[in-house]
């Protein structure tokens, strides 16, 4: 998947973002790239999922459709959160298989990703790519 955004900038608490991001691989078979109801199953359980780590952006509006996916995020431009909570939602995105120390340099750089667009669409497009790869077998590992 590729991204394209552009934002609203606004003198507000807020920054707002259209985000795309589109299928680009080309098959012979093109029903393969689209997006059936189970895939618009799982990208509305996964946007929910990354919407719970981010805490500094929120997701207002997202539409699907055949082959790429909208989004219209909304990023707090005044974002605080404690290390601790850094931790438990690390924790709770990976269901317990990676585990995070609170006091660490990676806990440390890992808060400032929560409320950064770019961490957020790169996430989105590495964890749905992936999944689509291994539900379709595009990738030729089975």
């Amino acid at each position: 998947m590729r991204r394209y955004y552009s934002y609203i900038n606004s003198q507000s608490d807020v920054t707002y973002f259209h985000c795309i991001a589109n299928a680009t691989r080309r098959h012979h078979n093109e029903d393969l790239l689209n997006f059936d109801d189970a895939d618009k199953d799982y990208l509305q359980h996964f946007i929910k999922k990354l919407e719970r780590l981010y805490t500094g952006l929120e997701v207002l509006q997202w539409c699907c459709m055949n082959t790429h996916v909208h989004l219209i995020i909304a990023q707090k431009n005044k974002f605080e959160i404690t290390l601790p909570k850094v931790k438990e939602l690390y924790e709770e995105f990976y269901q317990g298989r990676n585990e995070m120390d609170a006091r660490s340099s990676f806990c440390h750089r890992y808060r400032k990703r929560l409320n950064d667009i770019s961490e957020f669409m790169r996430d989105f497009q590495w964890h749905t790519a992936r999944h689509f790869n291994k539900v379709r077998y595009i990738s030729g590992k089975h």
